[in-house]
């Protein structure tokens, strides 16, 4: 009985110990720039060493703001009495981006983490933000032995960074390839059908949660075949099957109303729906015609009454 109860037991510190670990992964996924962060991290090493003795000797006071900040790296370190809890898997709790205050890291960069370069035929080229590409130098750091602590948290750091650049690079090859035509072109109409839940598969992601903490406000530049290139977030490149027919919708209604044809035969939604062979629903239409800020037909048949 009480072998299966230390079972028990042991089961369950691993499943907890596996959530915090994915949790703590999650979390990091957030980060934008860890290349940088270990670049700090590894000009001073003793700041990172300092955190770990301080947690482990509960000397952090509230009143301290640095040493506040500073904390926000023990999530990383677990230490307890000089023993080293490699699996402890702490949950985080908050962003790396307060890590700025403590190594005067310079405000977020929000350039664009690729530049796509349409061609006329076949997929466009790549190039790639230089966040993406792993620093042969961040490979080879030694930290000197005496900040063992610091070194355990530089290679966990590396660790996710060489698993966030490795799939952020797959994210925009896969986007770059289904998204070709609407990269040549920057039209609308020519998104094709790809979205979140299609990217985490052919990413092998479970769920599309991790999807979606990867490219969280991450921004890419499209340079079309011809014309001005134009600046988007990664989100807004993923697309569903009613998005797009919502996108074609509008433009069809937004380009009959322009044309003037309404005026002279004032069509009611199920109308348009036929005449303009919409692909959606005719209460679809009314909803997507008032958020165009377009009347119904009997307001419209007022207003063009009163200008003639």
């Amino acid at each position: 009985m009480e072998l299966g109860l230390n079972c028990s037991l042991k089961q369950e510190v691993s499943m907890r110990q596996n959530l915090s670990l994915r949790i703590e992964h999650n979390k990091m996924l957030e980060y934008g720039n860890l290349g940088k962060l270990l670049e700090c991290i590894a000009e001073s090493p003793e700041i990172v060493e300092e955190v770990v003795k301080d947690r482990a000797g509960n000397t952090l006071t509230n009143s301290d703001n640095k040493k506040n900040t500073m904390a926000m790296l023990s999530f990383f370190f677990d230490s307890e009495n000089g023993t080293n809890k490699k699996s402890s898997g702490l949950i985080m709790n908050g962003g790396l981006d307060y890590l700025e205050d403590i190594f005067d890291i310079e405000e977020v960069d929000l350039s664009a983490d690729v530049i796509y370069e349409a061609k006329k035929e076949g997929k466009p080229i790549l190039h790639f933000n230089d966040r993406l590409i792993i620093k042969p130098k961040l490979l080879n750091i030694q930290i000197s032995k005496e900040f063992e602590n610091t070194r355990n948290v530089y290679a966990k750091i590396l660790k996710q960074y060489q698993w966030q650049a490795e799939k952020l690079r797959s994210v925009y090859n896969l986007i770059g390839e289904n998204q070709r035509e609407f990269i040549g072109s920057l039209d609308k109409l020519h998104f094709n059908k790809y979205n979140m839940d299609d990217l985490a598969e052919d990413l092998g992601f479970r769920s599309t949660s991790t999807a979606h903490r990867l490219i969280d406000g991450r921004r890419v530049y499209v340079n079309p075949v011809d014309g001005e290139g134009a600046s988007y977030f990664v989100k807004d490149l993923l697309k569903t099957k009613d998005k797009i027919r919502e996108i074609y919708t509008k433009d069809k209604l937004i380009k009959y109303f322009l044309s003037g044809e309404d005026r002279i035969d004032v069509l009611f939604d199920w109308q348009l729906r036929k005449n303009l062979r919409l692909p959606v629903a005719r209460k679809t239409i009314s909803k997507y015609r008032e958020q165009l800020g377009i009347p119904g037909s009997s307001k419209r048949k007022e207003i063009y009454c009163t200008r003639k």
